[in-house]
């Protein structure tokens, strides 16, 4: 996909829908934490409202790259004058303003915004530790019990699915940096079903449980504090391409395992792999089967480019492979 500002304003548009969704989901969480006094609700949904910023930092940056597209297109369009291309030849980038500051965000932005964020998980994770420790040996069952699972049921199967919708904009290279936001919806949506899970548990069974919850989860906040401060001092040394964004440090690895980064992560990118591959040996048992009579031996030589043809829209390469393979056997 080529990067012009149509694609940008695309991330930028996912970027604030995703502050939106995120923001008002954790808050919810956090209002219904304080009035349950349930510890580990509120300590997900500060983790909730912190990632929030990240789906802030992206949106203004991906907003500067559209700007800076812009400005692109209109300095190709000057230069193509005769008259002004002399002017833009002597001055070089003089007049790319939107560059400079999307080069600055890369530089400065992203990493004040990384130590924030990372600094932030700690300390918050650090203060819900003590509080934690303090209630791990009491429990309170937490009001409004229903409304808890309700309420972090849904928080979980939206931010997954939005989670899920970011991560695939992300498999393009003009879009990668939404995988940070990805990670952060995703990590909210583990937490919510790690608490609907615990509460089920403690209805039916043992309490042990969701009281390790109020430990375990300050205990994440800053181990994934942590991991934003290694990736801040590895992407110094961290080699680059030529033309190749930067990447943030708050991009969190681990729970872009959630989310689904990439080629085929987390849950739904395993199930689709499967229901593919099972299309394609469907496709070519197909094959096989048709492969009777006089003419089985030319298309069992064939039966693969056949299945593939059948699975995936057709492309140059692959009608010629077939007409060659049909004029070889038959």
């Amino acid at each position: 996909m080529r990067p012009d500002y149509l694609s940008y304003q695309r991330a930028t548009s996912v970027s604030f829908l995703g502050l939106v969704i995120q923001g008002l989901l954790a808050a919810a969480l956090v209002i219904y934490g304080v009035l349950a006094k349930d510890h580990a609700a509120l300590t997900a949904g500060l983790f909730g409202a912190m990632g929030a910023v990240i789906w802030l930092a992206l949106g203004i940056v991906f907003d500067q790259a559209r700007r800076e597209r812009i400005e692109a297109i209109e300095a190709e369009t000057l230069g193509q004058d005769a008259a002004a291309a002399s002017v833009f030849e002597a001055t070089g980038d003089e007049f790319r303003v939107a560059a400079r500051r999307l080069n600055a965000m890369y530089k400065v932005f992203f990493p004040i915004v990384s130590v924030l964020f990372g600094a932030a998980l700690i300390g918050v994770g650090y203060l819900r530790f003590k509080t934690g420790q303090v209630e791990f040996h009491t429990l309170d069952a937490p009001a409004f019990r229903g409304w808890a699972i309700g309420i972090e049921a849904f928080i979980a199967v939206v931010l997954f699915l939005f989670a899920r919708y970011a991560a695939g904009m992300a498999r393009q290279t003009v879009w990668a940096n939404l995988k940070a936001g990805a990670a952060s919806a995703a990590g909210l949506s583990l937490m919510c079903v790690s608490l609907v899970v615990f509460h089920i548990v403690d209805i039916v069974g043992p309490d042990g449980p969701l009281r390790a919850l109020r430990v375990v989860l300050p205990v994440a906040l800053m181990v994934f504090g942590a991991e934003v401060f290694v990736n801040f001092v590895l992407d110094i040394y961290r080699p680059r391409k030529a033309g190749e964004s930067p990447r943030p440090a708050f991009n969190s690895p681990l729970l872009g395992l959630v989310g689904g980064r990439g080629g085929g992560g987390g849950a739904l990118g395993v199930l689709s792999g499967v229901c593919v591959r099972r299309r394609g040996s469907a496709a070519s048992v197909g094959g096989r089967q048709r492969a009777d009579g006089p003419f089985a031996s030319g298309l069992s030589r064939c039966d693969r480019t056949i299945s593939v043809t059948s699975v995936r829209p057709a492309s140059a390469s692959s009608a010629l492979s077939f007409r060659a393979c049909w004029r070889r056997h038959w």
